[in-house]
């Protein structure tokens, strides 16, 4: 409708817009070297200025050292008040990965920050190659030692170029910047700043700052000029020491191999075409255009003096593509007095058949996404015929509709009868699943305590929180029963099951987490409660699907690892425990998570056994102490199993001298009691019995 009435006046002024096109393109290209040039310029100052930032804070912790030695508050041969005076220096200035001083005779100190850790090593003349190596974190109350080794190092700092470069170096000459090389311990490429100090007794010493080149490589990535450009630093031997970001890279083993290396023609070929333009033209600070596979790129170099003889380069590319726009939006400018004629000449044309279209294009999008369930956000649609609103508003009735059912139905459900294109009817399917029940702990008692307004405003603020936690995980929501919840993973939308096991672990704990938060705020608020919950997981075989009768369904499953679920739920009141899994979900989601096996019971209406684990957190990430703490724990359930009493008896108590109150501890130290005075009869496997849901 619109195109047919355009047409003729889009051909009628055509002509006109072509001829001031190619007037405005000609132009534009004479401006584009120009433009190039002033950008890479001062994209290369720019980056200086971050360099000697991003360099100054080695200067500063060298300056500092200096100071404090000829005050003499500073003396590498006092570990402790060295570690007490660097570590906040350390924690100021993030890119001073290693402090290190050393002399003529022998005596060696290093502090070395790994993440949250400090190492501190020492050595000394009267005994070479033996190293005192101590770890330690700082806490609120100062410095807190981890461990303390002694051990044989193959190491002499008098080897290293940072010192022999400084110890022969005149006082005048200031700090030495040392060549990029290997760190003795991490092997990791560092480039240092080491100077010639003084002893409060006179005796001369070298301290040095050493900056991991890893660091450098996170400063240049961030220093992109443009959306695809790429900033980089070199030293006078054109060897890379921060790399640009990973584009400029045919893949990651070229990016970790371009370290200390020349840009390879292979690993990184645009950046190995700029350096080569670079090191042949004569004048190196000038700007320099290359292409390579059919790109056009602008180069530029700047030089960074760190001292007398040493400095950096800072390589700096940006594809002409990318500052093309400031000269496309000049030739839009332009343009716009040509297209305008063309937009006055068709709005006429147009205004009639867009206002029929463009409500129809409305109720188009409107369809679209009722089709996808996307039901939360309102479409207004207004026009003056009447047929077309009143059609308008039977949409927006069908979608307020369709947004409350959405609320009592799994969404996925629907978005899957959509996708196969069939309507729901009765039947179940085998499945193997993740079944999540949670529940309030004392919840009568509390809803006791409080009004059913406030009770009904905090429930709805629990769920809230709970429903949160659980969509992040793609849980399907079967049902609220009072205060629980009941949850699957695997359905309808099928899953891995070491997929779905490990979602609901992560769901379970993220609930936990969430509600910690908000109970300490609830409980500062009179009008509202703790709401203190527990948390059941199982997984296993269930049929899955539509239950009901043909005019009112429901999609649920039944099947005894639902019961399971919800006994383990109940089970975390006889432990102490928030979270209680099943073996199976342990084992499943076991590469994600660390899990204590907690016990093996019979809940009540089963008669087979089950082993019940407590997640401890995600893998790699777990305190050691609690690490510690569950492996004693089951080495304590294992004893417990074997019938030694005793042993087990023992392991508990070392366990509660490290502190805790923890209620399976003291069950499991009960049943050993008594098992001591009466064994338990032949066969028993060590299971637990629960009587109660």
């Amino acid at each position: 409708m619109r195109a047919s009435l355009s047409w003729s006046m889009f051909m009628l002024v055509a002509g006109t817009v072509a001829g001031l096109l190619a007037t405005v393109t000609y132009m534009a290209n004479r401006s584009l070297e120009r433009l190039s040039r002033e950008l890479i310029n001062r994209t290369a100052s720019q980056a200086e200025s971050a360099l000697q930032e991003h360099l100054g804070p080695a200067r500063s912790g060298l300056t500092q050292l200096e100071f404090w030695s000829q005050s003499g508050t500073f003396d590498p041969d006092q570990p402790d008040r060295s570690n007490a005076l660097i570590v906040p220096m350390m924690l100021a200035y993030p890119q001073l990965g290693i402090v290190t001083t050393g002399d003529a005779a022998g005596h060696h100190f290093m502090l070395r920050r790994e993440g949250d850790v400090f190492v501190n090593r020492e050595m000394r003349p009267t005994a070479p190659k033996r190293a005192i190596v101590s770890r330690f974190k700082n806490g609120a109350l100062g410095l807190v030692q981890i461990d303390r080794v002694d051990k044989d190092l193959d190491f002499d700092h008098r080897d290293r170029p940072w010192f022999k470069n400084a110890i022969n170096r005149a006082a005048d000459q200031g700090p030495y910047w040392t060549k990029p090389y290997l760190a003795h311990d991490s092997k990791e490429p560092i480039i240092t700043l080491a100077k010639k100090l003084l002893r409060p007794n006179g005796e001369p010493y070298v301290a040095a700052v050493h900056l991991f080149l890893r660091d450098l490589s996170s400063f240049t990535e961030r220093m992109s000029p443009s959306k695809n450009g790429a900033t980089w630093i070199m030293d006078d031997g054109r060897k890379l020491l921060g790399l640009p970001a990973a584009t400029f890279f045919v893949d990651e083993a070229a990016r970790q191999k371009a370290v200390l290396s020349r840009p390879d023609p292979q690993g990184a070929p645009v950046l190995a075409v700029a350096v080569d333009a670079w090191k042949s033209q004569a004048k190196p600070l000038a700007p320099i255009r290359i292409e390579h596979d059919g790109e056009a790129y602008w180069a530029g170099f700047r030089r960074v003096l760190l001292n007398d003889k040493r400095g950096l380069w800072i390589g700096t590319m940006i594809p002409e593509a990318d500052f093309r726009g400031d000269v496309r939006s000049q030739q839009y400018m332009t343009l716009f007095i040509g297209f305008f004629a063309l937009c006055v000449a068709t709005f006429f044309s147009r205004r009639i058949a867009r206002g029929y279209s463009r409500v129809i294009e409305r109720l188009v999008e409107q369809t679209e996404r009722l089709r996808e369930l996307r039901t939360d956000e309102r479409i207004e649609i207004k026009t003056r015929l009447v047929e077309v609103q009143r059609l308008a508003t039977a949409h927006e009735q069908m979608r307020r509709a369709l947004d409350a059912f959405a609320r009592y139905v799994p969404t996925d459900l629907v978005r899957e009868l959509l996708r196969q294109d069939e309507a729901a009817k009765l039947g179940v399917v085998e499945r193997r699943l993740t079944v999540f029940f949670s529940d309030i702990r004392g919840f009568t008692t509390i809803a006791e305590s409080m009004s059913p307004t406030d009770l009904t405003d905090q429930l709805a603020e629990y769920f809230a929180a709970m429903l949160e936690e659980l969509n992040a995980q793609n849980a399907t929501i079967d049902k609220f029963i009072g205060d629980a919840i009941m949850a699957f993973w695997g359905a309808p939308t099928a899953l891995n099951e070491a997929d779905h096991a490990t979602c609901a672990v992560r769901a379970a704990m993220a609930c936990q987490a969430r509600l910690a938060v908000l109970n300490r705020e609830w409980a500062q608020q009179p009008n509202r409660r703790a709401l203190p919950t527990r948390i059941g997981l199982a997984t296993g075989s269930v049929m899955v699907g539509n239950v009901g009768a043909p005019e009112r369904l429901n999609y649920t499953l039944v099947g005894d690892t639902a019961n399971l679920a919800s006994r383990l739920e109940g089970a975390n009141r006889f432990f102490g425990t928030s979270i209680l899994v099943s073996e199976a979900v342990a084992l499943e989601a076991g590469a994600a998570f660390e899990f204590r096996e907690v016990d093996r019971i019979a809940v009540k209406g089963k008669n087979a056994s089950v082993v019940v684990f407590e997640p401890i957190g995600a893998r790699g990430q777990v305190d050691p102490e609690r690490l510690s703490f569950s492996v004693e724990y089951e080495a304590a359930l294992d004893a417990y199993r074997g019938r030694s009493f005793d042993e087990a008896i023992a392991r508990l108590d070392r366990l509660d001298e490290r502190g805790g109150n923890d209620e399976s501890v003291a069950r499991l130290r009960r049943a050993c009691k008594v098992f001591r005075e009466t064994p338990p009869p032949e066969g028993w496997q060590g299971e637990t019995h629960l009587d109660e849901k």
